[in-house]
This record gives structure tokens, sequence and C-alpha cells, in this order.
């Protein structure tokens, strides 16, 4: 909480927290961002400051949206996006995107700690496929796994992540550029509920000059869509 570097964060805090405690939908309410916010999702101009220079890496790309409104907010002006996303059904539709602009690079691989490989459980009813342990489940699929400090050798400058809760692993896959670039983060935290305090630790480990903001773009069902900007 002291860590928090604006009373919007605290708040958004203390209302995740006092949800979970009660489960009362109108904590939440309070907390998000609403329909009319000036800001997209990831992309908080109070917090973030774009340039022409910008490497952005979007992982969990999904179809593109995020890199379509990160296109946008620079006016399509900006270095490179690199884009991770393993699902076969979405690279089809990012593959769309790149076709016309050859400074966005599609990587088809899950990010992680390390180059390896990993089974994904295929699900027909979604859009997003999950990490699994089970190789030998039917429905399990191995892909490769690569790592940001070993995938990208240039200078990152902004990195956001919704991967399903291998956040954690793959920030430790990109220390070296955390520790020595110093990249704009946008994390999801709410994927497992310790990440919403974890996974700011292991960046102010890296790097203890971070300032941290916490914003809420999801429902009042249960907090979902909650952001870590790191800047």
């Amino acid at each position: 909480y002291n860590a928090l570097c604006d009373h919007t964060s605290k708040a958004v805090l203390y209302g995740i927290l006092m949800n979970w405690i009660s489960f009362s939908p109108i904590f939440l309410d309070d907390i998000v961002e609403k329909g009319t916010s000036l800001y997209e999702h990831y992309f908080d101009y109070d917090i973030i400051k774009l340039s022409q220079d910008e490497v952005f890496v979007d992982m969990g790309a999904y179809i593109g949206d995020t890199a379509e409104i990160f296109m946008r907010e620079t006016n399509f002006n900006y270095k490179k996006i690199y884009c991770y996303e393993f699902s076969e059904r979405n690279v089809d539709e990012l593959r769309k995107i790149s076709s016309w602009d050859d400074r966005i690079v599609i990587r088809p691989y899950a990010v992680g700690d390390k180059i390896g490989k990993i089974y994904i459980n295929m699900n027909d009813d979604s859009s997003s496929d999950r990490i699994t342990d089970q190789s030998g489940a039917s429905s399990a699929k191995e892909i490769k796994m690569v790592s940001l400090d070993e995938d990208i050798e240039e200078k990152i400058t902004f990195i956001k992540s919704d991967i399903e809760g291998a956040e954690m692993m793959a920030l430790k896959g990109a220390a070296n550029h955390i520790k020595n670039e110093h990249p704009k983060l946008a994390i999801s935290v709410y994927h497992g509920n310790y990440d919403i305090y974890k996974i700011a630790e292991y960046i102010s480990s890296l790097d203890n000059t971070y300032r941290f903001y916490l914003r809420y773009y999801g429902i009042n069902l249960y907090p979902s869509e909650i952001v870590l900007y790191a800047v």
C-alpha cells in the first residue's frame, strides 16, 4: 500500500481487498476505470508516456487488439512491436496486422524464464489456451517457450503482459532487460491472488527505482483485469 504512488492506486488496492473479504461488488464499482475513461487499458497517460522510439513487447498478444491500440496511441510512430502469442488461431489473426507493417514481429511462442518446451490445453470453447503440466493429456499440445532476455537483443522500452498466470515466470526471463534498460511495465496481476504484491516485489528487487501504480479495468463480480504499472 505504501509503495503505491498515487491515491487512485491505493483506492484500487483497498477496494480489491475489501471485495475479497466481503464479496460485495460495491467496492469494485467504486474503483473500476469507467467506460468514459480518457485512457485505454494498459495506456494510462497519467502514468505511461510514449515516444517515437518505443520497442513494445506484447506478451499475450491475442489477436492484436492491444498492439492496435498502441499503434494508434503513438500515431503509428514507433520503432518495433513484438507480439508473443502461442494460440495458432490467434497467430493467424496477428499475421493479418503484421502483413502491412514490417515493424511488427510475430513470435508464436510462450514466454517464460528460459528456452524450452511447455504444454497447453487446447480449448475449442475459448480464445485463450492455457498452459498445463500434463504432457500426456489428450488435449495437450507441445509448444516452444522462450525468454525475452534470450529472444530479444535490442533495447526494450515497454512490456505489457497478460499471459494467464505466467507473468512472474516471464518477468524472470526478462530480468536483464528490466535491470539494464528500465522498460515501462504494464503487468496483469489478477491471475493469482499473490501476484498483486509479489510481482511488484520482484520488479523492485531487480530495480528499486521503479514507481508502482494499480488500475482496475474489470467488472464487479470478481476482481479481474487488474494492471500493475511500473515506470
